[in-house]
């Protein structure tokens, strides 16, 4: 559920500095909240993991168990293109839609508000029901998503509702999607679980990048 904040409230508060200060303030502010960031995670964040914990082996070899593993990289593309609908759509959101920046924020945070309530099912429901059965549920209410808004698009709708009302429907199953789909990277090799956790970002971020 904390991945989806900073995208629910990032498009607002970037519109509104956007409009009071111009674009080029954006990333002053980035550039300022990173170095805070970066002064709090050298701060608090703390080696958690024991030398008798570490794989054995090099970590090329661990990096090579998982890479190697089918399951692997199932579980990481299902996040990826979880992740590439999600950043197309922040894309070409300002393009299709336009109007002002503020408001335009307003109405991107449909969908990550769409994650929040995905994530929070997650956890409810997330031990009833087997792992695969959640991330084929979750990408079909994703489809029905996408399926809804090309259908009012194609009827010639174009109120902001109707691009943004569907996209919420892909932010639930997206929050349904990401910590089913990590939970399952981590899991499959016993014992590197922190490494696949920070193995996966990478490539799940491949095909919104193509």
């Amino acid at each position: 559920m904390a991945w989806a904040i900073a995208p629910m409230l990032g498009p607002t508060f970037g519109g509104a500095v956007d409009e009071l200060f111009g674009w080029r303030m954006i990333f002053v502010v980035l550039a300022l909240l990173g170095l805070v960031v970066l002064f709090l995670s050298m701060r608090e964040l703390k080696e958690t993991a024991s030398l008798s914990s570490r794989p054995t082996g090099t970590y090329l070899s661990a990096y090579g168990q998982l890479l190697g593993s089918i399951r692997f990289w199932a579980y990481v593309l299902c996040m990826g293109f979880s992740i590439g609908t999600l950043y197309i759509f922040l894309a070409g959101a300002p393009i299709a839609i336009g109007g002002p920046s503020a408001m335009l924020g307003l109405y991107m945070g449909m969908v990550p508000a769409g994650f929040i309530c995905g994530s929070y099912l997650t956890g409810r429901i997330g031990s009833k029901i087997p792992r695969g059965a959640l991330l084929i549920s979750a990408r079909l209410l994703t489809c029905a998503g996408l399926s809804v808004g090309l259908i009012l698009a194609i009827m010639g709708v174009t109120h902001a509702l109707a691009f943004f009302g569907p996209c919420m429907l892909i932010g639930i199953g997206n929050g349904l999607t990401m910590p089913a789909a990590n939970i399952g990277a981590m899991s499959v090799r016993e014992g590197l679980a922190g490494t696949a956790a920070g193995d996966s970002p990478p490539p799940c971020r491949l095909p919104p990048a193509r």
